[in-house]
């Protein structure tokens, strides 16, 4: 490891190998004079003021070297050592005599007459010495019940989504699409509002090649533009606001009946909640009235979960039409009333 490497670690034995002789030389070709740059002539050819300058150079890179110093000597936590080989430095600069000079200074001793002087504290020859190692296992302190075995629950309950509460939804559209190929469709331009909103080009077009790539090029296209032309319709931008939620999910329990499922977007305010769904169906119906059942039914068992979670707020629920870029309010009642209409809800134990 490099003394540059080891700076902010420790160790508990440091070897120092190599502090010998490191003559500073100043191999530059250009260096400046009061910020002037200058070629540098041979050593004996050095006018005063640039001597000068090179002489400045040195002692930076002598200072360097003691902070290196520094750090190198710091990193151990028990035992350092310092070793050398070859000729030292004649001014007295190498690690190696800077070290020994340290250790004159602390009255180190010589080891017998290897040469070798050691400074050290304590008696490490009076440590008692010990065969094994006493190992103590300690276990953590945990509340009873960890202690218990782990109960064993019957897991039969079925989990609907708010989608599959019956009545139809008109997927296909009147277009020719058939209801796989519709909920592909709506699927894909749910995706592009939920990652392209609150981007900035290029990276709109960037995200939305990345979220198309695995479609057809007409179907990307198509896509797209339906995603965007609701993203830069002005009616809609509190929809899309920076302070609003995205695919929020929800688990409730209605009817007798666990729901969960995801809101596409979430606008809270103090005392209101507004909550809308994202639709791609082709036809857009002209009334609430007129939504389909199963639309409706899906509406109002959001609108039912989140006043179990927000029971103080008013709960009000939008469908956004992306084919026309238009957002529908649906009054409360009409899709609550859908919503209990469902045959898998149980109406009277939810009221009981």
């Amino acid at each position: 490891m490099t003394v540059h490497g080891s700076k902010g670690l420790e160790a508990p034995i440091v070897i120092l190998p190599d502090t010998g002789r490191r003559d500073i030389t100043i191999k530059d070709e250009i260096i400046k004079i009061e910020d002037v740059p200058v070629w540098k002539p041979a050593a004996d050819d050095l006018p005063d003021a640039m001597r000068e300058s090179v002489d400045g150079m040195k002692d930076a890179q002598h200072a360097e070297r003691l902070r290196l110093l520094y750090v190198a000597m710091t990193r151990a936590e028990k035992w350092l050592m310092i070793a050398a080989a070859g000729d030292l430095s004649k001014d007295n600069t190498a690690w190696y005599q800077i070290a020994q000079e340290a250790m004159d200074h602390v009255n180190a001793v010589e080891v017998g007459s290897s040469g070798i002087r050691r400074f050290e504290e304590g008696d490490w020859d009076g440590l008692p010495l010990s065969d094994e190692i006493e190992v103590q296992e300690q276990r953590p302190l945990l509340e009873p019940v960890f202690s218990e075995p782990a109960p064993i629950f019957q897991h039969d309950t079925v989990v609907f989504s708010p989608s599959d509460l019956g009545g139809a939804k008109a997927f296909a559209g009147t277009d020719g699409e058939d209801t796989e190929a519709a909920m592909a469709y709506g699927t894909l331009v749910h995706t592009l509002l939920e990652h392209l909103s609150g981007l900035q080009e290029p990276a709109v077009s960037q995200t939305a090649k990345t979220l198309t790539e695995e479609n057809t090029p007409q179907e990307a296209e198509r896509a797209i533009f339906e995603a965007q032309v609701v993203l830069n319709t002005p009616d809609l931008s509190h929809v899309f606001a920076a302070h609003t939620l995205t695919e929020v999910p929800i688990t409730a329990t209605l009817g007798g009946v666990r729901l969960h499922g995801i809101i596409d977007r979430l606008l809270i305010s103090d005392k209101t909640i507004l909550l809308v769904d994202y639709k791609t169906n082709r036809t857009v119906p002209q009334t609430p009235e007129t939504c389909p059942e199963g639309i409706l039914r899906q509406m109002g068992a959001y609108a039912l979960m989140l006043a179990q979670v927000y029971p103080h707020h008013r709960i009000e629920t939008a469908v956004l039409w992306t084919a026309t870029a238009t957002l529908m309010p649906l009054p409360h009642d009409l899709v609550t009333k859908a919503c209990w209409r469902s045959p898998y809800l149980d109406a009277a134990h939810a009221r009981s």
